[in-house]
């Protein structure tokens, strides 16, 4: 393994350019000299990266053995990847980097020998990039990116297809600041399958207007789908670090697409007699964030249900098999949407998300005035549902979130405190530090939780330590959650019944009277 170094993501630097020559700061020390940043990792056994095995090959392919064979004609070099980022990926087609570089002679037999390299052969190259400077301004960078789509395979989503309107091939267009970039084609162009969803009449609670929206989205249909076999159907959202044009950017943010689609997770639908599970995950525009933390949604919200009831209506699902996951932004938006369509959701796993009560969204917000929903009887079917509390307490919910994160923290712990103060009912709750327990044992720990005895559907279990956007790094790592949802159904929701909240809490009554933002 000397004779090579093998370059990647876990090893490429991200040069920042905060000259303020180039729109960076002008005083102080970051305005004297450029910020290298490199990947940061939660959890690593060994270097990441760095080559494990080296060995020839008759075809290039991974031998599962590791072996190879005695002769051939290629190399191949595998790279240890047991290893958890701290943070996503800035942009997807950094993290199919890959390079490779000879430093010593190979001996091929008695009379030929290959010397080292004087380049480097890799899929990527340099590029300048404008505002993705980790100091939250309009700083520009340089990056390593890949923009030969041909020279990667992504074969934990390869099932997917996406529906999207932006197919730019890749093209040379000027930053802001006037620097000529170079961008890749807008999305794969190869997973492509069809337009987006056209949705109609949005109401957006941030403007109080209804909107038409083009809404992009990525979905996993079993390869072998028959319509005469029942489907179970999972929608998923991901965080506002998702928001974006190109669908790719959601099957990657997180491990969500690729467990879903995985032969494990396919299986859990499969042994309960269904044909499969159908995941469906919209791709929310960087313009478009769905939620705000006053406990609003836009119009993104009213979209996302019209590209369900075509979803549903289209393929054979059983209508008491429909989850939905989501994390932060994504995971905000099903809490508010459990309410809209009371027991809609067979069961929701919110990853570091929070919900409540808001009456008062005419209330100034950042400068703002925000609107309410109409309920129409058609995309909000839940006359109740602004009484999120109630509408959600007989609901099948795994909450998942960082005990450092004290916003979704606060929210659970005022969840619970109305439950066991105004219904004399606890959701079970459970922690460990996923920096310490291993995944069996987080798994096995999540099952002790979700078999409690409960009045409730409702669980919850935080991570100690760790902040929001780590929530979702850990999450998908316990794969006991998968389980949980899968076997919720919406018989379950519809037998529990809602609790009674018409007591009083502090100067509220009740949940009719709570508003989570106020108190």
């Amino acid at each position: 393994m000397g004779t090579y170094d093998v370059f990647n993501y876990a090893n490429l630097p991200i040069v920042y350019d905060v000259a303020s020559s180039n729109g960076g700061p002008t005083t102080g020390a970051a305005a004297n000299e450029p910020y290298t940043g490199y990947p940061g990792f939660t959890r690593k056994n060994g270097t990441p990266g760095a080559a494990t095995k080296v060995y020839v090959s008759s075809t290039p392919a991974i031998d599962p053995n590791g072996v190879g064979n005695a002769s051939g004609n290629y190399v191949i070099i595998e790279l240890n990847t047991d290893y958890q980022l701290s943070a996503s990926v800035a942009d997807w087609r950094e993290g199919v980097a890959g390079g490779v570089e000879q430093k010593t002679a190979i001996s091929v037999n008695d009379n030929t020998s290959i010397s080292p390299s004087t380049t480097l052969k890799s899929n990527y190259q340099p590029g300048y990039y404008y505002n993705i400077s980790p100091f939250g301004d309009s700083h520009s960078a340089t990056m390593y990116k890949v923009y030969d789509d041909t020279s990667y395979t992504l074969d934990d989503i390869k099932g997917y297809k996406l529906y999207t309107d932006n197919v730019t091939p890749s093209y040379t267009g000027t930053a802001p600041n006037g620097h000529s970039i170079t961008y890749a084609n807008a999305t794969i162009l190869s997973m492509v399958a069809g337009s987006s969803f056209q949705a109609t009449n949005c109401f957006s609670e941030y403007d109080g207007k209804y909107h038409n929206v083009s809404l992009k989205y990525s979905m996993y249909l079993p390869p072998d789908y028959d319509p005469s076999k029942k489907y179970m159907v999972v929608l998923h959202i991901e965080d506002a670090g998702g928001l974006g044009d190109d669908p790719v950017i959601s099957l990657t943010e997180a491990q969500a697409a690729t467990n879903y689609a995985s032969d494990r997770v396919q299986q859990l639908a499969k042994a309960q007699g269904y044909g499969g599970l159908i995941v469906v995950i919209p791709q929310i525009p960087q313009a478009g964030q769905s939620m705000a933390d006053n406990l609003t949604g836009n119009e993104y919200v009213p979209a996302t249900w019209q590209l369900m009831d075509y979803i549903t209506s289209k393929y054979n699902i059983d209508s008491n098999r429909i989850y939905a996951s989501g994390q932060s932004m994504g995971g905000m938006q099903l809490l508010d949407m459990a309410a809209q369509r009371d027991n809609y959701f067979a069961g929701i796993w919110a990853i570091g998300s929070q919900w409540g009560n808001n009456y008062n969204k005419s209330t100034t917000y950042n400068g703002q005035t925000y609107y309410t929903y109409p309920y129409d009887g058609k995309i909000i079917t839940n006359p109740d549902w602004q009484n999120w509390y109630y509408s959600i307490s007989d609901d099948n919910i795994l909450a998942t979130n960082m005990t450092g994160d004290a916003t979704a923290t606060g929210y659970w712990n005022q969840a619970q405190t109305l439950f066991s103060t105004l219904a004399k009912v606890k959701i079970p709750y459970t922690s460990w530090d996923p920096t310490t327990t291993s995944t069996a044992n987080e798994s096995a720990l999540l099952k002790t939780l979700v078999e409690t005895p409960s009045t409730l559907g409702i669980y919850w279990n935080a991570l100690a330590n760790g902040d929001h956007k780590s929530t979702w790094i850990y999450a998908h790592g316990i794969s006991y959650s998968y389980d949980w949802l899968l076997s919720q159904t919406k018989q379950s929701e519809d037998a529990r019944g809602k609790l009674n909240l018409s007591g009083s809490y502090a100067n509220g009554l009740g949940t009719y009277g709570y508003n989570s933002i106020s108190y």
